[in-house]
């Protein structure tokens, strides 16, 4: 496991919906899934921190109007790393069954429980369609 102070100065951070990234002074980049910082790979050659962290901005503006939508409820059910993870793991497994979902979260003896009404998972799983059908359609568009 890799200890964000041992790599540097944090040039920047970008919370995704399944995972953070922080960049990092001495050219390495770290990603946590919820289960602590790791290393995800070093700069290339040429490459400074601060032009590395601004071409994932840039990235991650360029993303379709629902990825916001989805995120943004995400982030409104929990602002923690391990519970974001859960959630998108619940989703990736059960897709649109809000109702499984639903259940898979809160009621799970595999991980911690999240305090959230169906109403809230139906909206999510809605959201999270929205967004990959808009994600389908931006790179069919692509190529």
């Amino acid at each position: 496991m890799a200890k964000l102070s041992a790599h540097g100065k944090e040039i920047g951070r970008i919370q995704y919906i399944g995972h953070d990234v922080a960049v990092m002074s001495d050219g390495y980049i770290l990603k946590n899934f919820g289960a602590g910082w790791k290393i995800h790979g070093k700069l290339k050659a040429g490459l400074t921190p601060e032009m590395a962290y601004q071409k994932r901005l840039s990235a991650l503006e360029n993303q379709p109007f629902e990825y916001y939508a989805f995120r943004e409820k995400l982030f409104a059910l929990t602002r923690s790393l391990e519970k974001r993870a859960q959630i998108m793991t619940a989703l990736q497994l059960l897709g649109n069954d809000a109702d499984g979902v639903w259940s898979e979260l809160t009621d799970s003896y595999l991980g911690p429980r999240i305090d959230a009404d169906i109403v809230d998972i139906v909206e999510l799983c809605q959201a999270h369609e929205s967004y990959q059908t808009a994600l389908k359609s931006q790179k069919a568009q692509a190529n």
